[in-house]
């Protein structure tokens, strides 16, 4: 289906999307996009993931927790590290990330020794009560999972009705 773009003049062809029962599902490569793709992919992994068979690990993790609370004042601050001395107890190995350093050279394999991978997560959190029905907060987190690193913070305010 061609589909020319009043605005710039461009020439642009979309699919118009069938099931396999031959019913249109999109017009569009959007519609598509936004309102069938995810739900396909999230089948697809649902299946694969199905046949896998389930698997455990065990990992040292050394880690502190430390609250503190006033009725004025809270301050939470956390900290977690998986130390890189994984053991696979079930499960098929190669779906794991017992080497997940290696993958890169040619899969599972012991191409770096059995070199293992280390994670980290670490937070803080503080809240000051203002006055009886006012106050503010602020929130911080860090994760290395996976490596993959996300950063979380948020700022807020906490009003009492």
């Amino acid at each position: 289906m061609r589909h020319t773009n009043e605005a710039t003049g461009e020439e642009m062809w979309h699919w118009c999307w069938r099931d396999p029962q031959g019913n249109v599902v999109a017009y569009t490569d959007e519609e598509f996009r936004d309102n069938i793709f995810g739900d396909l992919m999230n089948d697809f992994n649902k299946q694969k993931w199905s046949e896998l068979e389930p698997f455990a690990e065990i990992a040292p993790i050394v880690g502190f927790d430390f609250y503190h609370y006033t009725p004025n004042f809270w301050m939470h601050l956390y900290g977690n590290w998986i130390l890189p001395h994984h053991k696979y107890v079930s499960g098929n190995v190669d779906f794991s990330y017992l080497h997940r350093e290696s993958w890169g050279k040619g899969g599972h394999n012991n191409l770096l020794g059995g070199k293992q991978w280390e994670d980290y997560q670490a937070g803080l959190m503080l809240g000051v009560k203002l006055s009886k029905r006012f106050g503010i907060f602020i929130e911080g987190e860090y994760v290395r999972f996976w490596d993959s690193e996300i950063y979380n913070s948020s700022v807020g305010i906490n009003f009492r009705l």
